[in-house]
């Protein structure tokens, strides 16, 4: 009885990769055969059918296991690529929501080929991909990382810390870079402001404190005194009461220590009035004997009065901002905004009487609070002197590192899963 052979029974013994069990079955005669059959022939095959030229490559690639080798990476390579190609265009992000999976598709691509070169293929650091390998989701760090393999993240009592800040209700108005000073004088906690910030956008994106206001960034070189009462900047803001009755509160403020020097809450728009709030603000503070500027607008309130008054004293000087110089008036106008939309805002200011208590109650917060700019000090003591020091806490920011992985090595939580 003739037999007929399937079309992939001709194709394997073409290939080389026919069974042995199944290649002794076959006739010598048939074989020579096949082994000259030309398969453009069979009809509905022509589109799947190997040329000469790739048929050569594979059984090269099939005879010398280097090759083959580099043939399984490259297509375990492009097979990975391909799976994160479907599910977003942008890789970093993708790589970061699947550690888990990318790590274990490496491990099976550096069975056949080099680990750095793997890496590179996928952009990926070494010091990523073992951090992704050895990760331990650990349910007592709020990075996920076991204290004891991780022992120099923040120890479970600073991070407790860091969460009774930033829940505060007293302290939700206030920048993050302010409450971070403000723990560490309060020596609840020494860290860097950058770690800082780390964990709490954390925590604020796991929902576990309050959300807050983020605070802008500049995007200008901004004009700045190198000691206090060298540039003033005054300013008039618009407040109304629930009664809609209109209050013009006039601020003085200096630019070094950014101090509210003096503050005026009238229902009067004019010269007479910041002339007043001016000459309060300078009177508080005598030891002013340098020359002055006095950075202001081009508005109406800034002039008459106000421009004879400066024109007579010779160690100050009249300055329109954004005519005069460059600068805008951001400082005092980013003061009004904070004092506005942290504290006043927050309150339902009925009439005049309880504007003036809103208003000397968030001046008072805003000068208890420490500011980042002052490396952690407050306006009123940067304007008493002190000196902003940016290393001042950096000692203790550096013993708590030391003793940190002491701290966690030594916790008594159950095992990480």
């Amino acid at each position: 009885m003739k037999r007929s052979y399937h079309s992939d029974v001709i194709i394997s013994f073409q290939l080389g990769v026919l069974q042995p069990e199944i290649l002794q079955q076959v006739p010598s005669s048939t074989l020579h055969n096949l082994k000259q059959r030309d398969l453009a022939k069979l009809v509905g095959t022509q589109q799947c059918l190997i040329n000469e030229k790739n048929i050569r490559m594979v059984k090269d690639f099939l005879k010398h296991k280097q090759a083959l080798k580099l043939a399984k990476a490259a297509y375990l390579a492009f097979n990975i690529l391909k799976t994160f190609t479907h599910t977003t265009n942008a890789f970093r992000k993708w790589a970061r929501s699947n550690k888990k999976f990318l790590v274990e598709k490496i491990q099976h691509l550096v069975l056949y080929f080099p680990l750095n070169k793997s890496l590179k293929l996928f952009d990926i650091s070494s010091q990523a991909y073992h951090r992704w390998k050895n990760q331990v989701n650990c349910k007592n760090s709020l990075m996920h990382l076991c204290h004891k393999t991780h022992p120099f993240q923040l120890c479970s009592s600073e991070v407790a810390n860091i969460k009774k800040y930033l829940s505060d209700k007293s302290l939700l108005h206030w920048p993050l870079a302010s409450i971070y000073y403000q723990m560490i004088r309060q020596s609840e906690g020494y860290m860097s402001l950058s770690t800082f910030y780390k964990y709490s956008r954390c925590m604020l994106d796991n929902g576990m404190v309050p959300l807050r206001s983020k605070e802008q960034k500049k995007k200008y070189n901004p004009i700045r005194a190198s000691a206090p009462l060298k540039i003033l900047h005054m300013d008039i803001t618009l407040l109304k009461t629930a009664e809609n009755q209109r209050l013009y509160l006039y601020i003085l403020q200096d630019n070094f220590s950014r101090a509210i020097l003096s503050w005026t809450l009238s229902t009067e728009y004019g010269a007479a009035i910041a002339l007043h709030n001016l000459k309060k603000g300078v009177d508080n503070n005598q030891s002013q004997k340098e020359d002055t500027m006095v950075i202001c607008d081009d508005g109406s309130e800034n002039k008459g009065l106000v421009k004879t008054y400066l024109e007579e004293q010779p160690s100050m000087q009249k300055v329109i901002a954004q005519k005069d110089i460059v600068q805008s008036n951001s400082m005092v106008e980013a003061l009004n905004k904070r004092l506005k939309y942290h504290f006043i805002f927050h309150h339902t200011v009925n009439n005049e009487k309880h504007a003036l208590q809103v208003i000397e109650n968030a001046v008072n917060d805003y000068h208890q609070q420490p500011l980042k700019v002052l490396h952690g000090l407050t306006a009123l003591e940067a304007l008493k002197g002190q000196t902003p020091d940016k290393m001042q806490f950096s000692d203790k920011i550096r013993e708590a590192a030391m003793n940190r992985p002491q701290i966690n090595k030594q916790n008594t939580y159950t095992a990480c899963s």
